[in-house]
This record gives C-alpha cells, sequence and structure tokens, in this order.
C-alpha cells in the first residue's frame, strides 16, 4: 500500500534510486532520491536530496495533460499521454531525454519530445541509457546512448550518442530481419533484436 496518491494506481515505475506512480486520473506521482532531477519536480531542491513521500508531478495537470504509461531508465523517465506524445526529464547527459541536444545535462521539468506532426508513438523499449520508439507506422526511433552502437545507427555524428528520435539504421540489422514484425530489448550498453 502506498499512502499519498488520490485515486486507484494504474501503473508503477522504478528506476535506479526513485519510484513512479500514474493513477486512473493520469497524474504521475515522484518519490525516492532526485539524482539528475529525476523526479520531474522542478521546486527549490538540492538535486541529491530525498523525497519520502509519493508527490505529484504537477506539470501535467497545470497543462492539462493525461498520462497513460511510464517507463523509467537509470536517471530519466518517459511517459506517455493520451494523444500518444511523449515526454521526458531527468538525466540528459548522452541524449536520453531525445530533447535535440546534450544541454542542459538534467531536465528538471518533463519536456516533451519533438516528432514530427504525423508520427504517432505505440509502444516503446527502455535501456538504462538509450530508448527505443516504435511508431504506428513500424518504424522504429532511437535516441541516447550509442557508444556501442546499440540505438543501431551509424554515422560520425552519432558516435557516443543520439540526441534526438532517429530512425534505426536498417542495413545494420541482419538482411532476414522483417522489421515489420521485430521486437527489441534494452539492457544497460546493449540492445536484443528479435526477429
Amino acid at each position: 500500500l502506498i499512502k499519498g496518491i488520490n485515486g486507484k494506481m494504474i501503473k508503477i515505475e522504478c528506476g535506479m534510486n526513485a519510484s513512479f506512480a500514474i493513477n486512473e486520473s493520469g497524474c504521475v506521482y515522484s518519490w525516492g532520491k532526485n539524482t539528475d532531477a529525476i523526479l520531474g519536480l522542478k521546486k527549490k531542491m538540492d538535486r541529491r536530496n530525498i523525497t519520502y513521500k509519493p508527490t505529484e508531478v504537477s506539470y501535467f495537470t497545470k497543462n492539462e495533460i493525461k498520462i497513460v504509461d511510464i517507463n523509467c531508465a537509470a536517471k530519466h523517465v518517459l511517459v506517455m499521454d493520451d494523444k500518444q506524445c511523449i515526454y521526458s526529464w531527468g538525466a540528459n547527459k548522452l541524449g536520453q531525454c531525445g530533447i535535440g541536444k546534450t544541454k542542459p545535462e538534467y531536465l528538471d521539468l518533463p519536456k516533451k519530445i519533438k516528432l514530427k506532426k504525423d508520427i504517432r508513438i505505440r509502444e516503446w523499449r527502455v535501456g538504462s541509457y538509450h530508448q527505443f520508439l516504435l511508431s504506428t507506422t513500424n518504424e522504429w526511433y532511437a535516441f541516447g546512448s550509442n557508444a556501442f552502437r546499440q540505438c543501431i545507427i551509424r554515422g560520425d555524428e552519432f558516435d557516443e550518442k543520439v540526441a534526438a528520435p532517429t530512425i534505426i539504421d536498417k542495413t545494420f540489422l541482419p538482411k532476414n530481419c522483417n522489421t515489420d514484425n521485430m521486437d527489441i530489448v534494452c539492457g544497460r550498453e546493449t540492445t536484443l533484436v528479435l526477429f
């Protein structure tokens, strides 16, 4: 039983040192250690402080955004709203928040990840420092740490990190891989593809 959350919880998630919940109204709650601003609270609180009880991430309520899903990585968080838009916050040193740049090094408030207007996300896979978004048209987009090519993206500009959602390089995959039916699993610095 977790006290402090209004209404019924529909999803819970844990990161390295923080926990999160979504209630049936689409409100997000966070608690734990605020390392790299992972709590998304934008309080005048040191990033080393700890919040012991669930506290609402008020950004969504204030902006009338209903959250339906959440996934937590090591030090950053992704959420999806009821319109299939993705928001992120927390550590961004490796581009893992997907905002197109690695500065600021952390986001203390949720920020919407910019995708082309017609792109809608239906699923995601989250590793410790990188993630994949699957669009409704079966295109996989990746961003975050790419030091070991775990984002399945090549190019000198992507040697260490991919700061914005970028379509994966299908030539990196085995020739007999059907990307319409493949699945991805992420680890700390690895990616596995099932096809």
